[in-house]
């Protein structure tokens, strides 16, 4: 009998191991289902506290994805942006079923799509800070503070745009919208945000912050999924979907029906010359 228990124990450390080793596409196209982790972050990802029902554009967008594929989804793990990357390297989810920031540090560590739309990053301020109107240089001082998120996109920005500046730190899976409570509370100068969340706080908190007008954005990103590196195969098969998805306007269509605030997503062209 005990013989048999360590055994069976082998038996079961082999398989984990194994199905960890196995590769995203491999295993969805034997299971017929992508295993999605995700961050909440509304419009693009919410979830009813008393329900666990997952709803927003991006959950709206891989489900048409998937049943094109005629796949299953499974919304398997909530993550953050500090442990994201690592967590589809574990293979704890297939992929990460949020359209992210395709930053440059983060091509190092994993696979993007093709995007799925583009966000303008803006810098914001109290309501009544005026200092780095038109002149956002000034921030780059050890006198102001920037609030920022770990693992996220912002502390990239503040370190190489504003290395002299102090960082006030966030831990991951906190409220996106605390970035911008720690700037209407005093506790930071400035923080970077894009235009929905910034709303969406603006609507719950009057004459708190404002966008900082500059001539360009501080950033503007393509928000794609991400995948694990090395899922060439993955990476193809929802570019090929993505793509058709975009080409037929169903992606358009679930942007429109979220997008509370004009130009808070920037779509695609269309990839043909317009008839004549």
């Amino acid at each position: 009998m005990k013989n048999f228990s360590v055994f069976l124990l082998c038996l079961i450390i082999n398989f984990s191991v194994s199905a960890a080793d196995e590769p995203a596409f491999e295993r969805i196209m034997r299971t017929n289902t992508i295993r999605c982790g995700y961050i909440i972050y509304p419009p693009q990802l919410i979830k009813d506290v008393a329900t666990d029902e997952i709803s927003g554009f991006a959950h709206d967008i891989i489900e048409y994805i998937a049943g094109e594929l005629n796949l299953k989804v499974e919304w398997v793990e909530e993550t953050g942006t500090a442990s994201m990357i690592e967590s589809l390297k574990n293979g704890r989810f297939d992929l990460l079923c949020n359209p992210v920031w395709t930053s440059t540090p983060r091509a190092r560590e994993a696979y993007f799509t093709t995007p799925v739309f583009f966000t303008a990053v803006h810098a914001y301020a109290r309501v009544e800070d005026t200092r780095f109107d038109q002149n956002i240089e000034k921030l780059n001082n050890s006198e102001y503070k920037i609030a920022v998120m770990d693992g996220s996109s912002s502390p990239v920005i503040a370190a190489t745009d504003f290395p002299k500046a102090q960082t006030v730190s966030l831990m991951e899976l906190t409220d996106f919208t605390h970035l911008l409570l720690e700037v209407s509370t005093g506790k930071a100068d400035v923080t970077f945000s894009e235009k929905a969340q910034a709303e969406d706080f603006l609507k719950m908190n009057p004459n708190s912050i404002r966008r900082i007008p500059l001539k360009r954005p501080v950033r503007l990103f393509g928000n794609a999924y991400m995948m694990a590196r090395g899922e060439n195969d993955l990476q193809n098969m929802l570019n090929t979907a993505l793509f058709n998805a975009q080409n037929n306007g169903a992606i358009d269509r679930i942007l429109d029906e979220y997008e509370h605030y004009p130009n808070s997503y920037y779509r695609l062209s269309v990839p043909y010359a317009p008839e004549k």
